[in-house]
């Protein structure tokens, strides 16, 4: 079965044949206008033609997780549905630009292109997007926690899929408000609409949606503890799902059954399903299924009272969160692979002489950071080419050079943590705080940073390009050109601090002889929020790249936020100044700057995003504890709230009162 891509570029060389072959077959024509017309209708047709392949290009990246090329793509075809000025083709890329930014969870932005969609397609009598549009503004507000607006935008969607009779898009909008109603327990209204869109689904060939439907109405189900009911839901699902082969929702599937079977205490039947399930996830090597599975395998035997293989369940189910977590960071740093093999007693030495012969210790790092990372990319260049083919001795060799990666990211992390503020003078200069640090990986794109001079204290949280060793060296960069830029050129005023460090951090960062290194530029930069506190009047300034700043005064019981400019510390088209706001404090009043790595962390009974809703309130609900006690609370918090899940990014908050 051919794909979008595939049949639209196909169509688009098509077309380009046969205008081709009527443009000669018309060329003795003496009706010279004619064949301009032809032409122009031609190119206008090519051009529809080549948006679409653009568009499910965009789609395509999306959904393996390349989001800049996926805007790339939609942007491109944005820009030729503009140029020929197709309306169903902009509100067509509106969409998928919006799709993109929910996936980035930039909810803002992801809004502000649905609403675009929306008002295209409204001109254009354009019911079709129309339909989609309502749907992700209703799902926006949803993720946003404005749940009043959500149902009136997926109704709306509804409506307009039944007067189109599309089955097809009709059954996601009956899927989506079934969602919404199992968010909050709703179960009947859930059933109601999960099974309307299993109706219409029925009356397609989309065998994917059917088992969908099937799976999330047995879900629903089971929640009612109507087990029969879910049991015989989840049936129809697996035939559906056997027929695609698709066995990692089969091994999902069977333990949902074994779920059940546990829940009514019919312990053979639930074993048996939850082996099965292993043999699929074993089949397919699904470590993220193996995880839950063994620990299902490992609470059975326990109630089965065989401990002895209740212990080795446990122990298998370690064993492949272990792994899990010790091969997440070279699964980053590989992707920043650029060289295959540099001498490392030659790359220290060059680093020791470059360490000598540095002014001052700005220049230090920097120079550390560089060697180091060299050092790195050289040692893992060297495992992964030697993966491929394993033999005993490339083992041996291997775990030789793990040990060297692990030592360099290891001694990485002592620079890095050489350039953070020591307790000793967080404490001086802010007396009454504290500092939430939780690195992803053992080094960390995000830093926090404090300087003094007299009576103003600067301190920052900010957030660099990426984590693990690559956010590491972009943070060194971003802050030594801070240091500079309060140190040497005696800047004071925030918004000027984070000009002068954009200056410097793009000009150091286009010295790089690599093309591709400097026209990237680490263009996303550095997010950050920076305040100025003077210590003898309470006076607050602050800027921002993306990050806010946030008070909560000692007689309120809400957080007033200052927003900051959207747009990082780093290369970006049409730069403006950053904004410096100021705010006179009282006694008792807290202020709050940190990255986006707390409210971004996946967790909680459903797995999804913790959000700043909740972690404002919980901000609030802690407002009257010691500073020491705030940081136990919001560790105690996140990782009850991320439980086995992975941390999904660097955590940095700082907390100040008055």
């Amino acid at each position: 079965m051919f794909k979008l891509s595939q049949i639209s570029c196909l169509l688009f060389y098509v077309f380009i044949l046969i205008s081709s072959g009527q443009a000669n077959n018309n060329y003795g024509l003496t009706q010279q206008l004619k064949i301009d017309s032809l032409k122009k209708k031609s190119a206008i047709a090519v051009d529809s033609v080549r948006s679409l392949c653009l568009i499910d290009l965009a789609n395509e990246y999306r959904i393996i997780g390349d989001l800049n090329l996926a805007k790339t793509y939609a942007d491109s075809a944005l820009f030729i549905a503009n140029k020929i000025g197709w309306l169903y083709g902009k509100s067509l890329s509106y969409q998928n630009l919006a799709y993109i930014n929910l996936y980035e969870s930039d909810f803002e932005a992801a809004m502000k292109n649905a609403v675009s969609a929306l008002q295209i397609a409204e001109k254009n009598n354009d019911k079709e997007n129309q339909g989609f549009a309502f749907l992700y503004i209703g799902y926006i507000n949803q993720s946003l926690g404005e749940n009043k607006e959500v149902l009136y935008y997926f109704r709306k969607s509804l409506e307009l899929r039944k007067e189109l009779g599309d089955n097809y898009n009709l059954g996601y909008s009956y899927t989506y408000i079934g969602n919404y109603y199992s968010q909050f327990n709703n179960y009947d209204s859930s059933l109601y609409y999960h099974t309307q869109a299993l109706n219409v689904r029925l009356k397609t060939s989309d065998t994917r949606s059917i088992a969908d439907s099937y799976l999330l109405i047995g879900s629903t189900l089971f929640q009612q503890k109507k087990y029969n009911a879910a049991i015989k839901n989840y049936d129809f699902a697996i035939e559906k799902y056997h027929l695609l082969n698709d066995k990692k929702r089969l091994a999902e599937l069977y333990r949902n059954y074994a779920e059940i079977y546990i829940y009514k205490n019919e312990l053979e039947l639930a074993e048996k399903h939850l082996f099965q399930a292993l043999k699929l996830a074993q089949e397919i090597g699904a470590i993220e299924n193996l995880i839950p599975i063994y620990n299902e395998l490992a609470n059975l035997q326990e109630q089965k009272g065989d401990f002895k293989k209740a212990y080795a369940f446990v122990r298998k189910h370690i064993n492949f969160k272990d792994s899990i977590s010790s091969n997440n960071i070279y699964r980053e740093i590989t992707k920043q692979i650029s060289k295959y093999k540099i001498e490392k007693e030659k790359a220290i030495q060059e680093k020791n002489k470059a360490v000598l012969l540095a002014k001052n210790k700005t220049q230090q790092y920097i120079l550390i950071g560089a060697f180091l990372l060299i050092i790195l990319l050289t040692g893992i260049a060297i495992l992964i080419a030697r993966t491929l083919k394993l033999t005993k001795s490339q083992k041996e060799v291997i775990e030789d050079q793990n040990r060297e990666i692990v030592d360099s990211i290891t001694y990485a992390k002592r620079i890095q943590e050489a350039i953070l503020p020591t307790a000793q003078l967080i404490k001086k200069c802010l007396p009454e705080s504290f500092i939430y640090y939780k690195p992803k990986d053992i080094v960390a794109g995000d830093f926090y940073w404090i300087e003094q001079q007299g009576d103003n204290i600067f301190f920052a949280a900010a957030d660099c390009t990426g984590h693990g060793v690559p956010g590491a060296m972009v943070s060194v960069v971003c802050h030594n050109a801070m240091n500079s830029a309060i140190k040497e050129l005696n800047i004071i005023e925030p918004g000027k601090i984070l000009d002068k460090t954009r200056e410097i951090v793009v000009a150091q960062f286009n010295k790089s002889e690599n093309s591709e290194i400097a026209s990237m530029s680490i263009r996303d930069g550095m997010d950050i929020a920076l305040c100025v506190l003077n210590s003898a009047t309470n006076e607050l300034k602050y800027a921002g790249a993306f990050s806010p700043l946030w008070i909560l005064r000692s007689k309120a019981n809400q957080i007033e936020e200052i927003k900051a400019n959207r747009q990082p510390v780093g290369k970006v088209d049409n730069p403006e100044s950053f904004k410096t706001h100021a705010v006179n404090l009282e006694k008792g009043d807290s202020v709050y700057v940190f990255s986006d790595g707390y409210a971004d962390q996946f967790g909680g009974v459903k797995g999804k995003k913790l959000m700043y809703k909740p972690f404002k309130k919980l901000l609030v609900s802690i407002k009257n504890e010691s500073m020491e006690d705030k940081l136990k609370l919001l560790n105690s918090y996140f990782e009850n709230w991320k439980g086995e899940l992975e941390q999904v990014d660097d955590v940095c908050i700082i907390g100040v009162k008055i």
